[in-house]
């Protein structure tokens, strides 16, 4: 989440949101339920992902990304987003803004935005790991230390990928 006073990211910078959630019963992958929505914004380091900038927003209206896109993008910066209205407005706000068409092939949406889109899918597989650990002790019917420590260990192998695969994204 985006510390007051904190330096905000330059350049080219990829910005998106995205729900963070499990599925619920009735629901499909976009029902938004108890999920929450994020903002992300990541610069652009060649193929690498550099400073990354997170927040819970209330919704996709400009009331609520503006702001956040405000706070943690440095005015003149190139901002790269989806096809989302609520951005048009980037330039007005004094930034050169880049959209990024998804034009029926919602697969592409990946490669469009990449960067965000690791961000999303890292902060996701982290929080999955004490959901993971919680389920384990839950539905376990066995209380023996060797079955808690192979669920935590499963769970800090999660974190620890994610820490791994967030330092080997960042550019030297």
């Amino acid at each position: 989440m985006v510390r007051p006073g904190r330096d905000r990211l330059t350049g080219a910078v990829e910005v998106d949101e995205t729900f963070v959630g499990g599925l619920e019963p009735g629901g499909g992958r976009r029902h938004i339920g108890k999920k929450a929505l994020v903002a992300v914004a990541a610069e652009v380091r060649g193929a690498a992902v550099g400073r990354i900038r997170l927040r819970r927003i209330a919704d996709s209206s400009a009331e609520s990304l503006l702001p956040f896109v405000e706070e943690a993008v440095a005015t003149g910066s190139r901002v790269i987003t989806d096809g989302l209205a609520t951005y048009l407005v980037l330039p007005d706000r004094g930034y050169r803004h880049s959209r990024k068409l998804i034009l029926g092939d919602h697969g592409r949406v990946t490669s469009l935005l990449p960067r965000v889109h690791r961000v999303a899918s890292l902060l996701k597989r982290w929080l999955l790991g004490p959901i993971r650990e919680a389920s384990a002790a839950s539905t376990s019917t066995t209380t023996s230390t060797s079955s808690r420590s192979g669920s935590t260990a499963a769970a800090l192998g999660t974190a620890g990928c994610c820490s791994a695969a967030s330092s080997r994204m960042r550019s030297p």
